[in-house]
């Protein structure tokens, strides 16, 4: 690349002499100026040169940036980068100012960023690394030998100081930027564990960690310069355990950022902007970790041709499946768009998935969704035989930050109040295991739950989507198929992260015009991801509510009581002891015959379903049963209690005259 003309340096040259001594070929410049020229950056960084900068060792970042050559040790470009990065973040620049010099065409000493690819995530890279403090075999790659310890505090431990002492220690630990979190009465930070199988597409895990008073010790000492006066100055010491373990127990005063949760690819904050910077997101307190996926850049202002070309690309990758209707197919679709956005939204609901038969398609959905939030395939969790069991392992994952959370392999209706929690609220409290302690955490995980013809139960019902596979085949798993979704989804990752986030965006940018009515307790999920799947004119997701709400046994087991309590009882008031009476009564058989029968054996039967002890009634189960579903109306009747009588509460079923849209709602 370069050509020696001459070694005598007092002569000059004029530019003629020098372009006859080096013919110089115009259009390769021209290009090789404009290839340069033409790499991107995002709208809200600006290019800087070293003019610009004005923290820390403008001097030595200068000879960085104009003359790489000078300063460091080899010709590893990438090196340069690295050890320009290090500086930057030493010195106390924003990573919109490292990320404006890396993109600076101008700057020699960065040359590698705009020859690769994607700049930009070659610069990611590279800021990463400097923040991890990753040190290459052979020493550091600066050119002097100066260690980075003269930018870390120096902490002095005296006696009687510790309150004053511990203060310093975490202001150390802060500035440091180790990758320490808060999130609620625990200090976390993200750790990687590595796959269980050899050879299992999407490698290790991330998850959070729990910071343990040994791991403090060490991380204390890396983020500052600890000394202890002697007889004669001081003395370089680690930190003293007790400044962790005070540190540990300030729950509550701790000044470290509060974590949400993490991601390794970009997603979408709750404005509709874009989270694409690595590193931990004040606004939303989430931590971009970035992978090994390189995402295409988004158009800034997507329009909804760009949401149909992204629509398109998802549905060609789950155009295999045997969905039985439109609506099962925009489960699916909800179930990707939600996997990258699930932490802007403040709920979503349960995407189920159920078929008559093993081998459908069911786990490889999720496989999908999981792929896109998380790069690999899920790790699925059994149901459990309790509701007890699977709140355990629930508060396990959450605890864990895990982003998808896959039920599978329901053989049970599913149900219970912690799950129900976990579907609505933004967080929840969970108990470790072995603990007596509570411990709050967020639930921005997605939740998936797969069956043979999957039941939902009680309030569930109103809480997840239904997606129906019927391949109509007796071994749906002997099926033969072009390609595996799978396999195509971890090739491709970015780009379908692209393609979700574009059709997220393009509808956000359109105003978000509504669509539908916003669904209770998931408004920001309706407002979202269903409208802009409506929007493209997709079949509503939440139309396979309906078939949940009909499989739900509890709604079966209300439906059948008030369908006796109306053909028996009518509009009367009864007790529960009135209604056990009436549940016993006997008569004949025939004429002439000692034989006897019940008189309403199917009310009776009803009653036994929900409040049965063997082969009597029990009242006061009778009684919390009707407490539990008072006022909720169903097929316009609903159960209500008037007044007492004789110490008894007094039930009625009553009557509504509902409109047709309110009898479609209640299942009428």
């Amino acid at each position: 690349m370069a050509r020696l003309v001459t070694s005598n340096p007092d002569r000059t040259y004029t530019l003629d002499e020098l372009e006859g001594s080096v013919p110089i070929d115009v259009v390769s410049v021209v290009s090789t100026v404009h290839a340069r020229a033409s790499v991107a950056a995002p709208d809200d960084v600006n290019l800087l040169s070293s003019a610009d900068l004005s923290r820390g060792d403008t001097a030595k970042l200068t000879t960085m940036l104009d003359q790489p050559q000078t300063h460091f040790r080899g010709d590893d470009h990438s090196a340069w980068v690295y050890g320009i990065a290090c500086q930057m973040v030493d010195d106390g620049y924003s990573d919109d100012q490292v990320f404006g010099v890396f993109l600076n065409p101008d700057n020699a000493g960065c040359a590698h960023i705009g020859n690769q690819a994607d700049p930009l995530r070659a610069a990611t890279r590279a800021l990463s690394r400097a923040k991890a403090r990753y040190t290459p075999v052979g020493g550091s790659i600066f050119g002097d030998e100066g260690g980075g310890e003269s930018n870390r505090l120096t902490i002095h431990v005296v006696p009687g100081e510790l309150p004053a002492t511990v203060d310093q220690a975490e202001q150390a630990l802060i500035e440091a930027d180790l990758g320490y979190f808060q999130m609620s009465n625990r200090i976390v930070r993200t750790g990687v564990t590595p796959a269980p199988q050899v050879g299992r597409r999407g490698g290790g895990r991330l998850r959070i960690v729990t910071v343990g008073e040994a791991e403090l010790v060490e991380a204390l000492t890396k983020a500052a310069n600890w000394t202890k006066p002697v007889r004669v100055g001081e003395t370089k010491i680690d930190c003293p355990g007790v400044v962790a373990e005070t540190l540990l127990s300030r729950t509550g005063r701790w000044g470290l950022p509060p974590l949400v949760g993490f991601i390794d690819v970009p997603t979408l904050r709750r404005d509709g902007s874009l989270l694409w910077r690595p590193g931990y997101d004040a606004s939303t307190g989430l931590l971009l970790v970035p992978g090994g996926t390189a995402v295409p850049k988004l158009p800034a202002l997507p329009t909804r041709d760009d949401a149909l070309g992204a629509l398109d690309l998802l549905q060609r990758l789950i155009a295999g499946f045997p969905f039985v209707t439109d609506s099962d197919r925009s489960v699916t679709l909800s179930a990707l768009l939600t996997s990258v956005c699930r932490p802007a939204l403040n709920s979503a609901p349960l995407h189920g998935f159920s078929a008559p038969t093993a081998g459908s398609g069911k786990s490889t959905i999720v496989d999908l969704a999981s792929v896109l939030r998380t790069g690999r395939e899920a790790a699925p969790i059994a149901q459990g035989r309790t509701a007890e069991e699977l709140e355990k392992r629930l508060g396990a994952l959450l605890l864990e930050g895990e982003g998808i959370v896959a039920i599978d392999n329901c053989e049970t209706p599913l149900g219970g109040e912690f799950l129900c929690q976990l579907m609505t609220q933004s967080s929840l409290k969970v108990r470790p295991l072995g603990q007596s302690v509570m411990i709050e955490v967020p639930t921005t995980a997605m939740v998936t739950a797969t069956g043979n013809n999957l039941t939902f139960v009680g309030d569930m019902s109103r809480r997840a989507l239904l997606c129906q596979l019927d391949p109509g085949v007796e071994r749906p798993e002997l099926r033969e198929f072009p390609f595996d979704p799978v396999q195509v989804m971890q090739d491709g990752r970015g780009e379908y992260v692209a393609a979700a986030l574009t059709i997220l965006r393009a509808y956000h940018v359109a105003g978000r015009p509504g669509q539908v009515p916003a669904l209770g307790s998931f408004a920001d999920w309706s407002n979202w991801v269903r409208s802009a799947l409506i929007w493209l004119g997709c079949a509503d997701p939440c139309d396979t509510m309906e078939k949940v709400r009909k499989a739900d046994p509890q709604m079966a087991l209300i439906k059948q009581v008030m369908g006796q309590w109306a053909k028996v009882i009518g509009q009367k008031k009864v007790t529960t002891g009135d209604l056990n009476t009436l549940a016993d009564e006997m008569v004949d058989v025939s004429l002439g015959s000692t034989a006897k029968k019940h008189k309403y054996p199917e009310l009776r039967d009803a009653l036994l379903a929900v409040a049965g002890e063997g082969a009597r009634i029990n009242g006061r189960r009778l009684g919390r049963w009707l407490s539990a579903h008072q006022g909720r109306v169903v097929n316009g009747y609903k159960f209500i209690c008037p007044g007492i009588r004789g110490g008894q509460a007094v039930w009625v079923l009553e009557t509504l005259t509902a409109s047709p849209s309110e009898a479609r709602a209640t299942g009428g």
